[in-house]
């Protein structure tokens, strides 16, 4: 037996003693850790593998656990506009410039999705997690695309729907970063095949136009609802944005990867 395997299997059985006791964390630890020392090319533990070791169901609660594990810096994917803090206004009355209006950005570390980075997954379940995600991302969209705006009470709550769009186009960014760039923390990782990044990319696209034409209809309301925490002037400029390029600029443009070719 070689060191390799005899390793794995030595790291796979405490990654199941940790999953039983509900341990995920730990868990990803002991999976990243131990792959640390294994030779470049069988550092990953793939789900397959991980299945046959762990058995079906407490893999599958490790992979759950990955696909929503909240990222480490940011509350909710946003982080306060330091300019404004958190007004999105600045003195005087003006309409913050640095968010425009709404009084946070995207987390730089997440994109915006509130989850955290692929850094933090286990090589070999990268691509499941990132699946994961986009599923949730695509129900998450067509859930709130059957609503209407008009139901919507007040200004926070539209703000609220806005932000969590935005939380998915983020998840739909960075699976279309990933598709690109392929997986290239591992030496000699196999990418994903053209096919295979074209159809993702496709989708992802498709879904985060979807969402912006929502985004649109829900910031539109919010013009329509000033009052409270929301000034008029505020409530106007953010209307504006539906009707930019890219919803650009302000908190919530259209991510790059989407902008290009």
């Amino acid at each position: 037996m070689s060191y390799d395997t005899d390793h794995r299997r030595r790291i796979l059985g405490e990654v199941r003693t940790a999953c039983v006791a509900g341990r995920f964390s730990h868990a990803v630890g002991l999976m990243q850790q131990g792959a640390a020392n294994l030779s470049a090319g069988n550092r990953r533990i793939p789900v397959r593998l991980l299945r046959t070791a762990l058995g079906e169901a407490c893999a599958d609660r490790l992979v759950k656990w990955c696909v929503v594990r909240p990222c480490v810096y940011c509350n909710g994917g946003r982080e306060e506009c330091a300019e404004c803090r958190g007004t999105g206004e600045e003195k005087g009355g003006s309409v913050c410039q640095d968010c425009g209006g709404f009084g946070s950005r995207r987390c730089p570390f997440c994109n915006g999705t509130a989850f955290a980075g692929y850094d933090f997954v286990p090589e070999g379940l990268r691509t499941v997690v990132m699946s994961g995600r986009v599923r949730l991302a695509l129900a998450r969209i067509a859930a709130i695309g059957k609503r209407s705006p008009a139901r919507a009470s007040g200004t926070d709550k539209p703000m609220r729907v806005v932000i969590e769009l935005d939380r998915c186009r983020g998840v739909l960014a960075n699976a279309c970063e990933r598709v690109r760039l392929g997986d290239a923390t591992t030496p000699g990782a196999a990418e994903f095949s053209h096919a295979t990044a074209v159809r993702i990319e496709k989708a992802c696209r498709a879904a985060n136009a979807k969402a912006e034409a929502i985004i649109g209809r829900y910031l539109v309301a919010i013009g329509g609802r000033a009052g409270g925490s929301m000034s008029v002037a505020r409530a106007a400029y953010l209307a504006g944005v539906a009707a930019r390029p890219h919803l650009a600029p302000s908190a919530v443009e259209t991510p790059r990867v989407f902008r290009r070719p």
